[in-house]
């Protein structure tokens, strides 16, 4: 990619401690974390009484919740992680395609905290993209909704030679053509009765934190779908940097929105979020986030620029339904800047109370990524009192290098670097554009059975190109 990029890193060193200016947070080292067990372990032991997830179990009105505390989430990862690992899955590649929705993350924790590799799949692919990626990854399991099992999954199974068991994420019955079939359900029930009479063989097995354990494929911006091997660590690393540079802790709450399966959703909006000891809840679809953020009332979105400036284009277009009213809406944004210039940080918040009671009334925090934000809209969104942070990032890196910070933010860049992270600019032109490189412990394994690929992005000095 040829960007120019200006990156700004300050370190002070005193008395043997490290501390960062751009308002990073310290990492202690209790909080220092290798594995999603550990990431579990931390957040249990912390926020074991806090609600991890919100369920809307009834879409009719008015709508029923579940609620699942943390010791909860964690006593479930076990039970699931011990059936599958009694059906011999050990080690296993397991797929798993679904939208947005508690089982998937479930499903997840319960694959990486013990038993074997998962592979995320993109639910809109279509039959032949899905059956080359379970091929490919020799998928022997695959964890499915059952909202997409006729949509196109059907037709990618017959393509498919190595899937040998199917795992519903409801506790519906499909045509499991001669393939071993459960519910998740049933898994949860079979695993705590392994439990209960002593099967120890998932809770004691050992991780390890830089083997592959995440298998992700992508095509990039050649087209060509490559699986990327994330280790444990890899994904850790990137949150503990995460955590350093965002706002967040444990009485946040997010709306997943964005697909699920993508590195920037899972690294950012479920595994981060847990690790802070937060609350997630599901977005029931695209056309419904104005309804959901209402109903939820996050406190965090992470969010593409396209949804933002959808967002942003409403609030304007209310604005500006006559001349008086664009006018004076424009002057208090205008007013809003200068007093948060000087100091008074709610500003927004209470000029333009009626726009946040619009978006659920406790919004402070959207994180834009995967794409270019229009930084008129990004100094607007501020200057009504929400928080826009831009991060930069792909796949091969778990995903976040780069993220803006609250002090000396830019509404056209995406940040510097993050902690322990090291980004420049290589083969630079007269312009200072050129190709951006990184180098730190998140940064991917490699290809999946592809030296050469990955000889040509992954340098022995340990530099990503």
């Amino acid at each position: 990619m040829q960007l120019t990029v200006k990156l700004v890193y300050h370190l002070f060193i005193l008395k043997g401690m490290i501390f960062l200016k751009n308002d990073e947070k310290i990492l202690s080292q209790e909080d220092r974390i290798d594995n999603f067990r550990e990431l579990l372990d931390r957040s249990v032991r912390r926020y074991g009484e806090r609600e991890a997830f919100i369920l809307k179990i009834n879409h009719k009105e008015p709508a029923e919740y579940r609620r699942i505390i943390y010791k909860e989430f964690r006593e479930e990862v076990d039970r699931l992680g011990t059936a599958l690992t009694e059906l011999g899955l050990k080690g296993a590649k397991i797929g798993v395609i679904g939208e947005n929705r508690y089982e998937w993350c479930l499903s997840y924790l319960a694959v990486t905290c013990g038993c074997g590799v998962i592979v995320p799949i993109d639910k809109e692919l279509h039959a032949d993209e899905v059956a080359m990626i379970l091929n490919q990854s020799e998928a022997e399991v695959l964890i499915f909704s059952g909202k997409i099992f006729d949509k196109n999954l059907q037709d990618a199974l017959k393509l498919n030679d190595t899937v040998r068991i199917l795992i519903c994420m409801d506790e519906e019955r499909h045509d499991a053509e001669n393939k071993e079939y459960f519910t998740i359900g049933e898994l949860l029930q079979r695993g705590a009765r392994l439990l209960e009479n002593g099967d120890r063989s998932y809770l004691d097995a050992e991780i390890d934190s830089h083997a592959m354990s995440v298998l992700l494929f992508t095509s990039g911006t050649t087209g060509v779908a490559k699986g990327v091997m994330l280790s444990q660590r890899n994904i850790c690393a990137d949150i503990e940097s995460v955590t350093q540079c965002l706002d967040n802790d444990c009485t946040d709450s997010v709306l997943s929105i964005l697909p699920i399966h993508h590195t920037y959703e899972c690294t950012c909006d479920f595994l981060e979020i847990l690790y802070m000891g937060a609350r997630i809840a599901f977005c029931d679809g695209l056309r419904y986030i104005a309804k959901n953020v209402q109903e939820y009332q996050p406190t965090i979105l992470m969010l593409v620029p396209l949804i933002i400036e959808n967002v942003y284009s409403k609030i304007m277009k209310q604005a500006s339904s006559n001349p008086v009213k664009r006018v004076a809406f424009r002057c208090m944004l205008w007013t809003s800047g200068g007093l948060q210039h000087i100091g008074f940080k709610n500003a927004g918040r209470k000029m333009f109370r009626q726009v946040h009671e619009t978006l659920g009334g406790r919004l402070r925090l959207i994180i834009a990524g995967a794409a270019a934000m229009n930084p008129k809209i990004s100094k607007d969104m501020n200057r009504m009192g929400f928080k826009l942070r831009q991060g930069y990032g792909l796949t091969e890196c778990s995903p976040i290098l780069c993220v803006s910070r609250d002090t000396g933010n830019a509404d056209a860049s995406v940040g510097p670097a993050m902690p322990r992270i090291e980004v420049k600019i290589v083969n630079q032109d007269k312009d200072g554009r050129g190709e951006i490189v990184a180098r730190g412990e998140n940064i991917m394994l490699g290809y999946y059975r592809d030296p050469e690929a990955t000889a040509a992005v992954l340098k022995e000095d340990g530099w990503f190109y």
